[in-house]
């Protein structure tokens, strides 16, 4: 019998039960199936969409039925350099492998070339791979520093994962790898908000601290994040980043309108969002695709966040099956996972530790009171 492709590879069936590992499957997979999904665009108009058994269009055609786009293979590669650097983000590390990817893609899935052409620009120049930061800003100020969009955007999905208990390193890695190429200050905030609602919610199962009412966490979370970038943007930006975070109405966020369809908060919006619905996964991004816009960005970030909330065990079964490529990500999961049980096994020794020596540390000083009172 062929394996249940549901199963990811390598992974026994404790460690996909466990409730840690089980949003960060969600968050892996559900990202990946939200891009698959939403390529497919607003073909079937007010119709359930069937996935992957959908109609061909001028957009989707270009990647094998079914198939992820550049949004996951983004986050993949932030995701591999993420391991290869110790969880802790190196922007040169990052833009060697974006540049290998947009000139030869993954070259074991067959692929000819990376996607991903408006960062193209930036990603090919001779200095990117040695000064990233210094050509992203260049381009930005070129662009009368108004350039904004999302194709950064996924990356946050990766760096929300590596230790998810340190509010600084999320900080310093999801800005990192969103200045690599994009440096406008909205970008760099919105990837920041999506690492930190993935790391609080990691964090929350962590801790013992996951609400039993799951509206109650989402509704806690959003507060945490607005407070953590309430500085980082202008007055302007601060007011729509806030109007972006608590809105709780899809249509408002107005996804298809034209002259913004790629703008970086768009996504953002989309993406909390689905990390507010209470609908199941299927219908959430059935009802996100028909907003239209720039649909695998706004799939991938509303699937990444929805999928870390609910984990890997409430993903639609029938869709992880379908996905083309599946063994070849469950071996890229399958590495992540087991680095990131080596961190956490690491961090509990250490917090270990810590509490230990605090409690020798406390016994001896009231060994000193004692006696000195005596």
């Amino acid at each position: 019998m062929d394996r249940d492709k549901y199963q990811v590879v390598g992974l026994d069936k404790s460690t996909m039960e466990d409730p840690l590992f089980d949003r960060i499957l969600g968050t892996i997979y559900g990202s990946v199936l939200g891009d698959a999904f939403e390529q497919i665009l607003k073909a079937y108009g007010t119709n359930p969409i069937p996935f992957p058994g959908f109609l061909k269009t001028s957009h989707n055609s270009r990647w094998p039925k079914g198939d992820w786009t550049d949004e996951s293979d983004q986050m993949i590669i932030a995701l591999e350099s993420l391991l290869e650097t110790n969880g802790k983000a190196c922007e040169l590390n990052f833009a060697k492998k974006l540049q290998k990817w947009v000139v030869s893609g993954f070259s074991d899935l067959g692929d000819t070339c990376g996607l991903g052409s408006t960062s193209s620009s930036i990603i090919l120049q001779s200095q990117f791979v040695t000064n990233p930061f210094y050509i992203s800003e260049k381009t930005w100020v070129t662009s009368g520093r108004r350039n904004s969009n999302n194709g950064a955007i996924s990356r946050a999905i990766a760096t929300g994962l590596f230790q998810y208990d340190k509010m600084d390193i999320i900080t310093t890695n999801s800005t990192s790898f969103c200045k690599t190429t994009h440096f406008d200050q909205r970008c760099i905030t919105s990837n920041n908000a999506i690492s930190y609602a993935i790391a609080i919610l990691l964090n929350n199962i962590e801790s013992k601290r996951s609400s039993l009412n799951r509206n109650e966490e989402v509704d806690h979370l959003i507060e945490e994040i607005v407070a953590k970038c309430a500085n980082s943007m202008t007055l302007q930006e601060r007011v729509e980043f806030e109007e972006i975070m608590y809105n709780t109405s899809l249509e408002s966020l107005n996804l298809s309108a034209p002259d913004s369809i790629s703008y970086v908060f768009k996504s953002l919006g989309a993406g909390f969002w689905g990390l507010r619905s209470n609908y199941s996964f299927k219908d959430t991004l059935n009802m996100i695709v028909k907003e239209g816009g720039d649909s695998d960005s706004n799939g991938s970030i509303a699937g990444g966040l929805l999928g870390c909330k609910i984990g890997y065990s409430h993903l639609p079964k029938d869709w992880i099956q379908q996905l083309p490529n599946k063994e070849w990500l469950d071996i890229k999961v399958l590495i992540a996972t087991d680095d990131l049980y080596i961190m956490i096994l690491a961090q509990e020794n250490y917090n270990n530790n810590n509490k230990n020596n605090n409690n020798q540390d406390s016994n001896t000083l009231n060994n000193i009171l004692t006696i000195s009172t005596n």
